[in-house]
């Protein structure tokens, strides 16, 4: 009910103004408020990822995620321009590997394995692949190989038996010229053991020893 007395009225607008008026300083100071729990929070997470970050500069621990950085005015430098693989390089390299490690499906495959491995010829295909070392080799320090036994006994089975074995390693195209010294070596070591065997079955003569 509306009241007719002037006074009343302006009395009661009066009351009504005072209490939108605290109302409005209330709402003011709650939004100074958040604005400032909001500043705050802001300032409080900058502060912490900055003491993150410079404890990570200082301490040269990094993520790994991006390369260091090599300007003048960084402080994480790469020493001797030290190239660091990043997480994702390192990444794309375990899945190229197992890439390559993965279940052959079909022959060519298998073949490429194989040709990386160095069992099979690579192309253009050369018929003195892997025989490097022997490029500097003589053709006929792989066929005269007389010289090699002249400390063998001059006549007996010994000896037959050693021009055999020479033989032998100058037809043989796969071994090298060292392979070839190293299997003589081996028989030449073999016989010096068992002299003493070999003189009690007479295989040797008498004025021959083994040095």
């Amino acid at each position: 009910m509306v009241s007719k007395d002037p006074s009343e009225r302006l009395q009661r607008g009066q009351q009504r103004d005072m209490e939108g008026g605290k109302r409005r300083d209330m709402d003011t100071r709650r939004g100074m408020e958040r604005s400032q729990r909001q500043r705050l929070g802001v300032e409080r997470i900058q502060t912490s990822d900055r003491k993150l970050f410079v404890g990570r500069r200082l301490t040269k621990e990094r993520l790994g995620i991006f390369k260091p950085s090599t300007t003048p005015d960084s402080e994480v430098t790469i020493d001797a321009e030290l190239e660091i693989k990043s997480i994702w390089e390192q990444e794309e390299e375990n899945e190229l590997n197992q890439l390559r490690k993965m279940q052959m499906r079909h022959g060519f495959d298998e073949m490429i394995e194989m040709t990386r491995e160095g069992r099979l010829w690579t192309y253009p295909i050369d018929n003195e692949q892997g025989l490097e070392e022997e490029q500097a080799v003589g053709f006929h320090e792989h066929v005269l190989l007389d010289d090699l036994i002249e400390d063998f006994p001059k006549t007996g089975p010994v000896r037959d038996f050693m021009e055999l074995v020479i033989i032998a390693l100058s037809k043989n195209a796969y071994f090298t010229v060292q392979q070839k010294k190293d299997h003589i070596d081996w028989f030449r070591n073999y016989f010096k053991d068992k002299e003493e065997a070999l003189r009690e079955a007479e295989s040797l003569p008498k004025d021959f020893s083994f040095a």
